[in-house]
């Protein structure tokens, strides 16, 4: 007989010099699909008595390297910020993942992600040839 182990999920905060968030791979419903995603924001908050950093960066694949979106900095406040890291020209792809990063000190109950929302189009497969053929 296997022996199981029972463990307790820990949630309470701790300090790390360099804070790293990757989100899943999104096909946002539809893996055969090509998608253009056009806006992405982050909602943060910033306890840490000092500026931050953030870095953003995407990957179309899971496999592949992370390319740089975007860095972005936000100021102390105790309100949420809402971070804009939206591409210059929308990112054509079919998966879609996300790594935010910070290059400082990040305590426990200092720093917060609270909400990233991607906006973004399916692009449908469609084509006009069909159409050109029958009104011939």
């Amino acid at each position: 007989m296997a022996d199981i182990t029972l463990t307790r999920w820990d949630d309470t905060g701790s300090a790390t010099d360099k804070f790293e968030f990757t989100t899943k791979a999104y096909d946002f419903g539809t893996s055969s699909e090509f998608k253009n995603i056009s806006k992405i924001f982050v909602t943060v908050k910033n306890l840490l008595n000092a500026d931050v950093l953030y870095t953003a960066a995407y990957r179309t694949s899971t496999k592949g390297s992370f390319t740089t979106l975007s860095r972005r900095s936000s100021d102390y406040t105790t309100d949420d910020q809402m971070i804009d890291f939206s591409p210059l020209s929308p990112i054509r792809c079919k998966l879609f993942q996300l790594k935010i990063s910070v290059n400082q000190l990040v305590s426990d109950d200092e720093f917060y992600i609270n909400d990233i929302s991607i906006i973004f189009r399916p692009l449908r497969g469609y084509s006009t040839e069909k159409f050109e053929t029958e009104i011939k």
